[in-house]
């Protein structure tokens, strides 16, 4: 009785340690064939959008430029799965030379009129490309100022005549249930008061 309590708590204690120094120990992402054909796969879309000019200045992608530069700031350094991006620091020469050009485009094109998808895609790209140590910070960071100075001015002049009318309605009628539907700090919260 006493040799078969030893026994299982040996056992025990051997289970113990094998589960702590699984929990302590970090996981080592594998490269799998998936991980493999997913890396191919992105470098000959990259490949493709190259050849057809998103990278160029003026870019193919128009306005969808910032996803193309995205694309290739997001690149990952291999077919690991918990691979770091790549990002403008640690790209390839070729690569950076792309990055140049689509983002003198993007940061070209900071002035325009509001389009919330365009602007959308720009700012991520350029917070992406500042963050990786692209080399025109200035011109960055006076893009990205421009582009929320447009969407802060078009949020302002979109509560105006019909649209605060519809807003009035929207805060002083009660919802069906009897409460109201927003209210005043919700709309100030979100820009439109």
């Amino acid at each position: 009785m006493t040799v078969m309590r030893r026994d299982r708590r040996g056992v025990r204690l051997l289970g113990l340690v094998a589960l702590l120094v699984g929990l302590v120990s970090p996981a080592a992402a594998q490269v799998t064939n998936f991980s493999e054909d997913v890396g191919r796969s992105i470098d000959a879309g990259l490949t493709w959008l190259d050849n057809n000019g998103a990278f160029n200045n003026p870019s193919s992608a128009g306005e969808a430029a910032g996803l193309a530069a995205l694309a290739l700031l997001e690149k990952r350094q291999s077919a690991d799965q918990n691979a770091e991006p790549l990002g403008y620091r640690n790209a390839s020469t070729a690569d950076q030379a792309r990055l140049d050009r689509v983002m003198a485009y993007i940061i070209g094109r900071a002035g325009t009129a509001f389009y919330a998808y365009r602007d959308g895609n720009y700012l991520m790209a350029l917070s992406v490309y500042l963050r990786t140590g692209g080399p025109n910070q200035d011109g960055a960071r006076a893009a990205i100022n421009a582009t929320f100075d447009r969407i802060q001015a078009n949020q302002n002049a979109a509560a105006t005549g019909a649209t605060q009318r519809w807003l009035r309605r929207l805060v002083h009628h009660p919802a069906r249930d009897g409460r109201p539907r927003g209210g005043p700090r919700r709309l100030q919260r979100s820009g439109l008061r």
